[in-house]
């Protein structure tokens, strides 16, 4: 009976760690050979832009020239020599020496990392459900790094664009853009992924609607709200006693 019930747990040791290893091999990422790539394009009608995974035909390495002509496209489409690249559900990699990429796949490329090598500026697609939602690019040759970003509606405009950190927090000037119209709504400056410094709020026709400042991301002075023509009708001091009060009234204005 001891015998038994030790051959037992054996069994039981052995089926479980079997499973562990099992499990650390499916999120392992499969890595694609060099004859892959990825071709960004522009949707048809002027919508998101969109990243699709491409192979050689023939099976050789993506050159130089084909990365240059096809990876950026002004309309769907696979260039000659190449085809579209289905897999299996799963998460992969690949690195061409001019594109590197990291994602999750169930029919198209689910959400990941896409990195485009252009000597001497790099540029970074955040990729969710094959549409490019974010990108950051930088000069290899600066010494100051200033990674450049821009930030994307799902209709594929623009929603943002400012500078980042190489921890991603937000630096220096940001501009913010509608989501339906695309115009600049609101400006100002980060640091340390918090707003400082004037900022200021905009209607459709370029007008200032309200303005003042922040420090450690933290409204204070006198703010100013104006109309139309562009006088000041509203004014409110957050750094007086009545703050909270002046917290309610721009929630209810930022309501209206």
């Amino acid at each position: 009976m001891k015998k038994t019930y030790t051959h037992y747990l054996l069994v039981i040791f052995v089926l479980i760690s079997t499973f562990s290893v099992f499990s650390q091999n499916n999120n392992t990422p499969t890595e694609l050979g060099a004859d892959v790539m990825f071709t960004v394009f522009e949707a048809t009608g002027g919508g998101p832009k969109m990243v699709l995974l491409i192979q050689k035909k023939d099976g050789t390495e993506v050159t130089l020239e084909e990365f240059d002509s096809f990876s950026y496209q002004d309309k769907p489409g696979i260039p000659e020599g190449f085809k579209e690249l289905k897999l299996e559900d799963g998460n992969y990699t690949f690195d061409n020496f001019f594109q590197r990429a990291d994602f999750e796949y169930h029919g198209f490329i689910y959400k990941g990392r896409c990195v485009l090598f252009f000597h001497p500026t790099t540029i970074i697609l955040d990729v969710k459900f094959r549409q490019i939602v974010s990108k950051s690019w930088y000069e290899f040759s600066e010494t100051d790094l200033k990674i450049e970003f821009e930030e994307y509606y799902e209709n594929g405009k623009i929603s943002a664009k400012g500078f980042i950190e190489k921890d991603g927090s937000k630096t220096g000037e940001w501009k913010y853009y509608s989501r339906e119209d695309g115009y600049l709504f609101m400006s100002g400056a980060f640091e340390n992924d918090k707003k400082i410094g004037v900022w200021k709020e905009y209607n459709s026709e370029g007008h200032v609607t309200m303005s003042g400042t922040y420090e450690n991301d933290n409204r204070v002075g006198v703010w100013k709200v104006y109309d139309s023509k562009g006088k000041v009708k509203e004014e409110v001091n957050f750094s007086k006693k009545s703050e909270g009060n002046a917290f309610e009234y721009f929630s209810k204005q930022q309501k209206n």
